[in-house]
């Protein structure tokens, strides 16, 4: 039961007042009394006759004339309002409350006062007529203040919902309210986020650090909280927020604070795409070192070869036969043909690299392209006839391949094979159907000669560029392994395959690419770039 208006507490005491109840024809001092009080004062008996009021009362009563309720109350006589049904409402409140409390509004405007509040006491025991002190006291001021409140509180409403940033207000580590973006950032309705912590939807994917423990603790010591966290709800595609939390009062985070969570993904991503840009630049800036590096090396044979034929044809034109001349400036011509074929290399290289080259797997006869494939191979690198030999029995007729990048994959391959086993040993080139070690289903292609082998601890470096791989040197006016090698780890991660090598001293080496069944493309075409290749009429 709530208290009553204070003011009708005095009432009520003064009516009891021996003073103000004397009998011996003395003046009342109630209106003297009550005419200080403010506001409109009455006393009614038991049977709703007047026995009490102030010039107050008698003023808001007229005014208050056309008010539903009062328009037929004389200013001395309450018994007309027993027949209102607001007091009825009177007897109820007395019954559960004690008192009554009413807001009137005047229905004059331009009157005053504009809104009435009225106030009501009973003097005894309710469930007998007894009497009643009511008070009238102008309440437009309160009124005006709660319509304000009212109409700034919508205000608040709209522009809080309307927000970008999710918000939230949590009291005792629970959320009270959250506005319109939170539960969308969330995807969780307003009545499942409603008495829980503000951070139970971002604990829920695994791998989360114990953000709630970190929260309340920086809360209560600095009155701050700040993370990012990464929010992967069902069927949705994950997102990061940012999470501000403030403290209301110091160091009382139980006592109330604000949440803001902002979605950053679109930040997270550009910072993940600058810090990708940046590597790619760094490894394109170590490749650039390891070209020269490459370059200075495997280029000076031939230009060694070129400078001194030139200079003999030059200075003993007379002296040489034409069969010399012939002889000299065909070794002018193989060297550029090895320096052409080396630019190439580094050309894929480096557009391999810089993601400018892309996967176009289409059905492929195997058996036919891969003897086409060896004769112009053996035919590249002088070997006699037979001597690559290709082996497609356990493939399928036709895969799904790219025949540029397989050709940059086995030309190096079949190349090292050739210069490193004697010319009297045959280089097999098979093809199978299998799974890949991780059960992919996909191509096997396999390049194995019978020369002097690699040793084994120097078999993991060859597969790095930028390693000479401790291996036996080339023979002079050959390029070495890096560069091939260096292609085929490019192209097949391009391919989306796999490559891997077996080696034994003096028994030779065995070359292993894995492609699977239909790779899907590396790079948007706007990005690609064909693969530098040459017609095999040219060879």
């Amino acid at each position: 039961m709530l208290p009553p208006h204070p003011a009708i507490q005095l009432v009520a005491t003064l009516s009891r007042s021996p003073y103000v109840n004397e009998g011996d024809g003395a003046a009342s001092p109630w209106p003297a009394l009550l005419d200080t009080a403010g506001m409109g004062v009455a006393r009614f008996d038991a049977q709703g006759q007047c026995t009490e009021q102030n010039t107050h009362w008698q003023q808001w009563i007229q005014a208050l004339a056309g008010t539903p309720g009062l328009a037929c109350a004389a200013p001395a006589d309450l018994r007309p309002f027993t027949r209102m049904r607001w007091w009825l409402r009177a007897c109820r409140a007395w019954q559960s409350e004690g008192h009554l409390t009413l807001r009137l509004r005047n229905p004059d405007p331009s009157r005053d006062p504009a809104w009435v509040k009225v106030l009501a006491l009973p003097e005894g025991d309710v469930s007998a007529p007894c009497g009643s002190v009511w008070l009238l006291q102008d309440d437009s001021h309160t009124h005006d203040l709660a319509q304000a409140l009212e109409r700034s509180s919508r205000e608040r409403d709209v522009l809080l919902d309307n927000s970008l940033v999710g918000m939230a207000y949590v009291m005792n580590r629970t959320l009270v309210w959250a506005n319109r973006a939170l539960t969308s950032l969330l995807q969780h309705p307003l009545e499942s986020l409603l008495g829980r912590s503000p951070l139970a939807g971002l604990l829920a994917a695994p791998g989360q650090p114990d953000l709630e423990a970190e929260a309340w603790s920086a809360l209560r010591h600095h009155d701050l909280f700040r993370a990012e966290c990464r929010l992967a709800p069902p069927g949705h595609s994950p997102r990061w927020l940012e999470v501000l939390a403030r403290c209301v009062h110091p160091h009382q985070p139980e006592a109330g604070s604000i949440w803001t969570f902002l979605d950053v993904t679109e930040r997270r991503q550009q910072q993940q795409a600058m810090a990708e840009a940046l590597k790619r630049q760094e490894e394109l800036n170590a490749l650039k070192s390891t070209i020269v590096s490459v370059t200075s090396h495997q280029f000076r044979t031939p230009l060694a070869t070129i400078l001194s034929s030139a200079e003999l044809v030059r200075h003993y034109r007379d002296q040489l036969g034409v069969p010399e001349q012939e002889q000299l400036l065909s070794q002018i011509d193989q060297a550029v043909e090895r320096l052409t074929r080396m630019l190439d290399k580094l050309l894929v290289i480096g557009k391999a690299d810089a993601r400018m080259l892309e996967c176009a797997p289409h059905q492929t006869a195997l058996g036919d392209w891969l003897t086409t494939l060896a004769q112009q191979l053996a035919a590249q690198l002088g070997c006699g006839p037979g001597r690559i030999q290709v082996h497609c029995e356990d493939a399928p007729p036709h895969h799904h391949i790219d025949p540029s990048l397989v050709r940059w994959m086995l030309e190096p391959l079949v190349e090292n094979a050739v210069r490193f086993s004697s010319p009297d040993r045959a280089i097999a080139i098979r093809a199978w159907s299998g799974a890949s070690n991780a059960g992919s289903p996909g191509l096997w292609i396999e390049v194995s000669d019978q020369g002097i082998g690699i040793e084994a601890s120097a078999l993991a470096q060859v597969l790095h560029d930028s390693q000479p791989g401790g291996l036996t040197p080339a023979p002079p006016g050959s390029p070495g392994l890096q560069l091939g090698l260096a292609i085929v780890q490019r192209l097949v991660n391009l391919h989306h395959g796999t490559f891997q090598m077996d080696s034994t001293p003096g028994h030779g080496t065995q070359a292993r690419l894995w492609l699977p069944d239909c790779p899907p493309p590396s790079l948007a075409p706007a990005q690609a770039t064909e693969v530098p290749h040459e017609d095999p009429g040219c060879r």
